[in-house]
């Protein structure tokens, strides 16, 4: 009880104990998760705030590329394979 996580971070926890094991930051600033995933081997983050897809490195959280999407909003993101749907 003693930890407590930051906005914008990531958790990876003990799937028995549920202890956090690291904590990795995924959106540093402001954002607020809109949809999470992994997908293709990346992580995937959109968020409420803008229109954007941000490509995540899954080890480190690294920010790898950001996709401008033709709306107003990004909600939920499907793994469709070799795609993400938005």
């Amino acid at each position: 009880m003693g930890h407590r996580q930051q906005r914008g971070a990531l958790l990876r926890l003990d799937r028995v104990t549920g202890q956090i094991l690291e904590e990795i930051t995924i959106a540093p600033g402001d954002w607020y998760s809109s949809d999470l995933m992994t997908a293709a081997g990346w992580l995937w983050l959109t968020t409420r705030e803008d229109p954007v897809v941000r490509q995540l490195n899954p080890s480190t959280g690294e920010l790898v590329a950001e996709y401008q999407v033709d709306s107003q909003y990004t909600t939920h993101l499907i793994d469709q394979g070799e795609a993400v749907g938005i």
